[in-house]
């Protein structure tokens, strides 16, 4: 875990974070790789808007695998991030 003050001073702790969602579909195997393709193209284009790094994996009941990752980090974009609180960030390693 990185830690960096924020411009009021305070300490911010920057961690890695993984979050898994898991959908159960009641589609069948055809439909499904029919769906899946629109629904990573619907992930990406809001996840692409995040200063963020990503992978996503979409694994189809028919053993079919769909992957799309992103590795840009926030320092790439060039930008400071707006945080909840109101607080904006300079990009990571400025």
């Amino acid at each position: 875990m990185q830690k960096r003050d924020s411009p009021a001073g305070t300490p911010l702790a920057i961690a890695a974070l993984n979050v898994n969602i898991r959908f159960t579909s009641t589609l069948t195997p055809e439909d499904e790789n029919l769906v899946v393709p629109a629904v990573l193209k619907a992930f990406t284009n809001v996840l692409d808007l995040l200063p963020i790094a990503y992978a996503i994996t979409i694994d189809t009941s028919d053993a079919h695998v769909y992957v799309h990752s992103k590795t840009e980090r926030a320092s790439a974009l060039g930008r400071p991030v707006q945080t909840r609180a109101g607080l904006t960030l300079p990009p990571v390693g400025t």
